[in-house]
């Protein structure tokens, strides 16, 4: 019980994060690194991509388990770094059962729904 109420914390929190556009900006983000000493941005970025694949592997387990198992999939792969990943997060998020998730998580909470990548 506590692992589900947990997970539907930690989608809530995540999914509000996400700017509207994530999905349709064509451009690179500045990111909140950027201002930051290199060191420390090398070690945010680890942290963020260690948490990235911690959702992935809790996802994974939740498919199986009670919990938002492809959601949790969706937003670790959403935190890594990788190349390709921009097309990746589009063919996934653009499934219409889970952008529509995303959405009505994001409407509970009052934040504007994501813009669809396949427009």
């Amino acid at each position: 019980m506590v692992l589900f109420v947990g997970s539907i914390v930690i989608v809530l929190i995540l999914v509000t994060r996400i700017p509207p556009d994530f999905l349709t900006h064509t451009t690179p983000r500045e990111g909140s690194f950027r201002a930051q000493h290199p060191v420390i941005r090398v070690l945010l970025r680890i942290a963020k991509n260690l948490v990235g694949l911690l959702l992935i592997v809790a996802g994974v387990v939740m498919l199986f388990m009670p919990g938002q198992g492809t959601l949790f999939i969706v937003l670790g792969l959403l935190m890594l770094d990788f190349p390709g990943k921009q097309k990746l997060e589009r063919k996934l998020v653009g499934s219409p059962r889970i952008l529509r998730t995303i959405n009505k998580l994001r409407a509970k909470t009052g934040h504007p729904p994501l813009e669809s990548p396949i427009d």
